[in-house]
């Protein structure tokens, strides 16, 4: 009985020591993994250059138009959607990549025989180059010139030929917008002053026949009378 106690207070006597030390461990002065693993992490950041995430540019290319060469989808309005979402990319590996995306994934049918040779398909100014030499305006400027001085038509003919000729003006003006060697500003003011010389002229032959009528009608009344004199 009396060895019973004594193993037992020795048990004790252990654990209090246990417990003693755990309690001093726990109570000595440690560093400051936090603090440290904040400058860390700041230290890191500092070093990583601030760039757009990839996702999202490639996620944003899906949104333009897929443009074949054919339909609705023009080379005007294709290379001002793909020039409007490069302009928003910053970073020049970035806009590669967008640019290699677009290349093979908005350009398809007809128009992909036409870039499939280019040796660059991160290349946008290649690409658009490239591009514009193959789909024309069906229309060039000096065309546009002749066809405003050679506008033959009625009252009722003449705002459906005017609306043609501004949509030509207007596709050419985007084509040509980068081209300081033509110049179709001044077309606008062309085809205004051409409609009111027209309708003015039509006006001016509507009042002279009416004219012409009137005496006619005139004199016939007259010779109606003197007949019956």
């Amino acid at each position: 009985m009396l060895k019973e106690n004594i193993n037992l207070t020795e048990e004790l006597a252990h654990k209090d020591q246990q417990l003693e030390r755990l309690r001093a461990a726990y109570m000595e002065p440690r560093p400051n993994t936090t603090t440290a693993t904040n400058a860390n992490a700041a230290s890191t950041t500092a070093a990583i250059p601030t760039i757009q995430p990839i996702g999202q540019n490639l996620q944003n290319v899906s949104y333009l138009p897929v443009f074949t060469g054919v339909g609705d989808i023009t080379i005007n309005l294709f290379l001002s959607s793909v020039e409007y979402l490069l302009s928003s990319i910053t970073e020049e590996g970035l806009m590669k990549e967008a640019t290699k995306a677009i290349f093979y994934r908005n350009i398809q049918g007809e128009a992909k025989n036409v870039v499939i040779n280019i040796q660059q398909p991160d290349n946008w100014a290649i690409i658009k180059k490239t591009l514009r030499l193959r789909y024309r305006p069906d229309t060039e400027p000096h065309q546009i010139y002749r066809k405003i001085n050679e506008i033959r038509v009625n009252v009722s003919e003449l705002a459906i030929e005017l609306q043609n000729i501004k949509y030509k003006n207007d596709e050419l003006s985007i084509y040509y917008q980068d081209d300081q060697y033509i110049d179709l500003t001044n077309v606008n003011s062309l085809l205004v002053n051409v409609a009111k010389e027209i309708t003015q002229g039509i006006l001016l032959d509507k009042n002279i026949g009416k004219r012409y009528r009137d005496y006619n009608r005139h004199h016939d009344e007259k010779k109606v009378r003197g007949q019956l004199h």
